[in-house]
């Protein structure tokens, strides 16, 4: 595999663990605070 592709995977897998991580933080934060939006990001 050329080396590019070989970074570009594992930025994307970083990114893609990074934006959970942002999201279910976010949840967290939106929780505490009791903001209505938070209901857009609560599970089912």
């Amino acid at each position: 595999m050329p080396y590019e592709i070989t970074t570009n995977f594992t930025d994307l897998s970083s990114f893609v663990q990074f934006s959970a991580h942002l999201h279910h933080r976010f949840r967290e934060l939106a929780n505490q605070r009791d903001i209505p939006r938070a209901s857009l990001y609560s599970s089912p």
